[in-house]
């Protein structure tokens, strides 16, 4: 255990993989976390992909998106940040699923006696335990709630958000990224379909179908003669 269970989770795992890697751990902190930027701010977003975006404006939009859940990950990364730096000499030695505010602390134990690799176990479990607590001061503080009540949004606009970190998009993959592009041609495609006949449509009862708002680093995005651009904006 890491520390007590109202305090900090359990550790969930230790894993060994095939290369002699040693990873201690865990998963989450709460099942609700991926959800928090959706029903508080009603914006869909991978906080993964805008904390570790090479855009440097991802941050910026996201946060005026979603303060909330942005800050959120700010704070675990300074958290993890220092406590490896205080338990390994670099910043880095935490890895942050940011989505679920998971931590996992990896290393090899090629060569490794079996204390050893116990004592680099507690090292790990010490490190994630000081971060972890750093993280819940901020969790459970007056300024994380007051942040969430001055900036959720009151109630659901009349047109569903998306942010994208990267655009146009770059995963690695050419086939993933023309996945991502034709589904924001679809959603935005939609959108156009919806601005003709307005927002409500009544069909087996009343029904609401809403149009997309997708935001980028570079700004929103609009269909133009089947091309995706981004809207010209004085701002």
């Amino acid at each position: 255990m890491l520390s007590a269970t109202e305090q900090l989770l359990p550790v969930e795992y230790v894993f060994m993989l095939s290369d002699n890697t040693i990873g201690i751990g865990f998963h989450h902190f709460q099942t609700e976390f991926l959800k928090l930027d959706e029903s508080k701010y009603h914006v869909y977003m991978s906080l993964s992909e805008v904390m570790k975006s090479r855009d440097p404006n991802a941050r910026k939009v996201a946060k005026r998106l979603a303060p909330g859940p942005v800050k959120d990950c700010e704070m675990a990364e300074k958290a993890t940040k220092k406590a490896s730096l205080k338990h390994f000499g670099r910043e880095d030695a935490i890895i942050i699923d940011f989505d679920q505010m998971g931590m996992t602390v990896n290393f090899n134990a090629e060569g490794l006696s079996d204390e050893e690799v116990l004592r680099e176990i507690e090292k790990s479990a010490n490190a994630l335990s000081e971060a972890w607590k750093e993280y819940l001061e901020w969790y459970h503080s007056e300024r994380r709630k007051r942040l969430y009540e001055r900036t959720g949004l009151k109630k659901e606009p009349p047109y569903i958000r998306c942010f994208i970190a990267e655009w146009p998009p770059n995963t690695g993959n050419p086939e993933k990224d023309r996945e991502i592009i034709e589904e924001v041609k679809r959603k935005l495609s939609r959108s156009q379909e919806i601005n003709v006949f307005r927002n409500i449509v009544r069909s087996e009862g009343e029904r609401k179908f809403r149009g997309y708002k997708i935001y980028t680093p570079k700004g929103l995005l609009e269909l133009k003669n089947g091309e995706i651009t981004v809207k010209k904006s004085r701002r």
